[in-house]
């Protein structure tokens, strides 16, 4: 079975076709099949979940070429006999949860394709042992286990706070507390003091009497200017720069030895030194946070338990050749729960589709396990296996 994302588009498959009891090899790949042994005297379909079978036209292809809808071309007749490439029209729009597809080659070919089913996902598959770099634990009773027993011992814990929590006793003798604070506050009081009043004012003002007799004129502008020359007598130049200048090194180790004491390693600014033992007891690890993202994941992308679930797609194919469609069964369901030896009764129904095709819908008591297998049964038919895990 192949997936693809709802809405994809221009998607390829690879599908593979077999002598039947006519042909010169029955069960053996068939080679050297073009579009025209299928297109004329044969029938190319798709058939979306729930809706009727939908015919389209084939195309010659090449192995590589940029996909065209009915696009179909043989791989290789001696190092991949019996493969062909079949490009798909655009049938995975949302609305259905799989799409079969299949082609009848013309009578006189005498080869067969077993039919192809495409499920159409909502979310992409997710690795959890991927994301989290480390295998996932075991679920019990269809969860990851995040009981108190099973967290890692790094958990943070009251007493992990309380060990590395920031106390006044570890501040520095020079710390800024409410009482430093107090003392140079801004108060009122100290406002009053020194504040701006008017008799401050009109006794510093600038009164036309206190301007005339330093009035500054011409003569005395032209006295005290600045010209070039005495710029020139008082310039800094580049070579006074470079007699006095703060050099990196004097500059890198004073600024150090002010916040970070080279010998003792302490943060001079605060009194104390933050090392790595006052945050590891409490530290948050992977293992910490990886036991409820794999439980988040599980309980998206996974059917839920004990819960009915629809539409369940399998093949059904006859026993005389193990490829060909079996149509027309009655279809027996039994089921194996979390690993049981026997198959019991189900309480589901099965429907047939077409060409082979059959649904399951599973009751909410079949569905009530974290592992569960059924197997579909029929007079003329090999049996036919699925498997699914369920979530939360």
């Amino acid at each position: 079975m192949f997936d693809v994302q709802v809405g994809k588009t221009n998607h390829t498959i690879y599908v593979y076709f077999v002598d039947d009891d006519g042909g010169i090899a029955p069960g053996e790949p068939t080679t050297g099949l073009l579009f025209s042994n299928i297109e004329t005297g044969g029938s190319a379909s798709t058939m979306r979940q729930g809706a009727v079978r939908v015919d389209f036209s084939l195309v010659t292809q090449t192995v590589a070429g940029a996909h065209t809808d009915g696009g179909f071309i043989e791989i290789d007749a001696t190092n991949m006999p019996g493969v062909y490439r079949l490009d798909l029209p655009d049938v995975f729009g949302s609305g259905a949860d799989f799409v079969m597809a299949d082609l009848v080659a013309a009578s006189g070919n005498n080869t067969i394709m077993r039919p192809v089913v495409i499920e159409i996902l909502d979310n992409p598959s997710v690795n959890v042992n991927q994301y989290l770099g480390v295998a996932a634990p075991a679920l019990v009773g269809s969860r990851y286990d995040a009981s108190v027993g099973a967290m890692a011992a790094n958990v943070i814990t009251a007493a992990a706070i309380n060990a590395a929590a920031v106390t006044s006793a570890k501040f520095a003798t020079g710390a800024i507390n409410a009482a430093a604070i107090a003392t140079d506050a801004i108060t009122a009081v100290k406002i009053a003091a020194n504040a701006i009043t008017a008799a401050k004012i009109n006794a510093s003002a600038i009164t036309s009497a206190k301007f005339a007799t330093g009035a500054i004129n011409a003569a005395a502008i032209a006295t005290d200017a600045i010209t070039a020359v005495k710029i020139a007598a008082n310039a800094i130049t580049s070579s006074q720069i470079a007699t006095n200048a703060i050099g990196a090194a004097q500059f890198a180790q004073g600024a150090a030895d002010k916040v970070w004491s080279t010998t003792t390693r302490v943060l001079t600014a605060l009194g104390f030194n933050l090392a790595n033992t006052d945050f590891a007891a409490g530290a948050i690890d992977a293992n910490a946070l990886a036991t409820d993202a794999v439980q988040e994941i599980a309980d998206k992308i996974l059917p839920k338990k004990n819960t009915a679930l629809n539409d369940i797609p399998f093949v059904m194919v006859l026993t005389t050749d193990h490829v060909s469609p079996a149509t027309g069964l009655t279809v027996i369901a039994t089921r194996s729960i979390d690993g049981g030896t026997t198959f019991s009764a189900t309480t589901g129904t099965v429907t047939e589709a077409a060409v082979g095709m059959y649904h399951f819908d599973a009751s909410a008591a079949d569905m009530n396990g974290a592992l569960l297998t059924f197997k579909f049964s029929a007079a003329t038919a090999d049996d036919t296996f699925v498997t699914i895990r369920t979530g939360g």
